[in-house]
């Protein structure tokens, strides 16, 4: 059975920075200093921080074992520890990391206003653009952020591009995970509910999956 151990946290902003760069090795804060944003380093620190708790606590990995490198597309990868995968994800002031026997994606999103659609007509398939047209605008914003997180997390776990595989994942929310309309793509997927947020994980399995979500904060850190 595949295994996928996800981990998500609300960054606080009124929490300082520097007492958590300093716990990272040298070789992310290094990392982190070529970031020009603040908000771009605090997010990084933060997934950082939270995947190396993710790798100890749930992949049994010790700090000193954790070493990542980067694929040519940019994509963060675990060096020399056995069959993990890896992905993260974060922005507007949330934090997901996902560790998987098998190559997988998450993605977390706040709502947020959104030309919902416009970009729904645009890129996603038609089915789902028609049924975002029969909902409320409510929801069908919650809707459209439900469908993006999917999305996206299913073409982190493909390791392709967003732009090329928007309409071809196709969902249908009326299931309960929502179901892939073309179930070829050897996916399973995962999807919670956050406060005005949505979370979604994907993993390349063909057979079941053992799922487990927590929530962390900073403290737990």
């Amino acid at each position: 059975m595949t295994v996928a151990r996800i981990a998500w946290l609300r960054d606080d902003p009124g929490q300082a920075l520097p007492p958590f760069t300093a716990r990272l090795p040298v070789m992310d804060r290094e990392e982190m200093a070529r970031l020009r944003l603040p908000s771009r380093q605090r997010s990084f620190v933060l997934s950082r921080l939270l995947l190396r708790h993710l790798l100890t606590t749930y992949a049994g990995i010790p700090p000193e074992a954790q070493c990542f490198t980067r694929a040519a597309s940019g994509r963060l990868l675990l060096a020399g520890s056995g069959p993990w995968e890896i992905s993260l994800s974060h922005g507007g002031g949330l934090v997901a990391v996902m560790v998987a026997s098998a190559p997988c994606g998450v993605d977390i999103e706040r709502q947020r206003a959104t030309r919902i659609t416009r970009v729904a007509e645009r890129y996603f398939a038609p089915a789902e653009a028609e049924w975002l047209r029969t909902r409320d605008n409510a929801t069908a914003e919650r809707d459209f952020f439900r469908l993006w997180t999917l999305k996206e997390a299913c073409v982190k776990a493909l390791g392709q591009g967003l732009a090329d595989n928007m309409a071809r994942l196709a969902f249908t929310l009326a299931t309960s995970p929502p179901t892939l309309l073309a179930p070829d793509h050897g996916l399973q997927v995962w999807q919670a509910p956050l406060a005005e947020a949505w979370l979604a994980a994907a993993v390349r399995s063909a057979g079941p999956v053992d799922w487990a979500c927590t929530e962390l904060s900073l403290a737990a850190l």
